[in-house]
């Protein structure tokens, strides 16, 4: 059995194609996360499935958890008995896991702060995209745009390549690469698939051009 917010339990698949079932009871209404994660050595691919009490498939998660790790999501319409079924993905696949159940957080992070500031003026050409959440965040799999009045996408990128991306925390800082053309204006469109909490709630991203946008600074002149 698997307790709620309790620690880990532990398992072995040792035998290919085999799929270890956990009782767990859950409360309706409630979200829940189901993380399956390889141990050291374990599962190549964990595989998370949820059965209600007549063993009818109600959620499952190859990949969700990041790293290869699995995780559901699911709010019961009803309270009782479920189980929790832990595999590997291919049916060739062994090893140990690590299965955990929690409360989810259903709240997606929200932006508090941007720098440079929604129609700020005379940016430096050099300055680095700063946002800051509500919550700390990871990167998923969605790109950061910058694009001119005209539309025209003049940098584009993704938000997992940690060479232009840094996240500490709830702070993200991205490097547009190399300095923005002087006396520009500019628009960052970010996909909602960039972003994301550890409970993988995702933050809703900016689509439209007036949601964040500024003006770098122009070109001084010399007598």
């Amino acid at each position: 059995m698997v307790t709620v917010n309790g620690p880990a339990v532990g398992g072995v698949i040792e035998t290919a194609g085999d799929r270890d079932l956990f009782r767990v009871e859950l409360a309706a209404g409630v979200s829940y996360g189901l993380l399956l994660e390889r141990s050291t050595g374990g599962l190549a691919d964990p595989y998370v499935t949820l059965w209600d009490a007549e063993l009818r498939l109600v959620a499952e998660d190859d990949d969700g958890g990041g790293a290869g790790n699995a995780r559901a999501g699911f709010t019961p319409p009803a309270a009782g008995t479920y189980y929790i079924g832990a595999q590997d993905f291919s049916t060739t696949g062994t090893g140990a896991y690590a299965l955990r159940v929690i409360t989810a957080d259903a709240q997606p992070p929200t932006l508090l702060e941007r720098r440079p500031a929604d129609d700020a003026v005379d940016v430096a050409v050099g300055a680095d995209l700063v946002l800051r959440f509500s919550e700390s965040v990871r990167a998923g799999q969605g790109l950061v745009r910058l694009v001119d009045a005209g539309g025209a996408v003049l940098r584009e990128i993704r938000a997992d390549d940690a060479t232009a991306v840094r996240i500490a925390g709830s702070t993200v800082t991205i490097d547009p690469g190399a300095n923005l053309p002087p006396g520009t204006d500019f628009s960052v469109l970010i996909d909602a698939t960039a972003f994301r909490d550890g409970a993988g709630n995702v933050y809703a991203g900016i689509t439209s051009p007036d949601g964040w946008s500024f003006r770098t600074v122009g070109v001084t002149q010399q007598d």
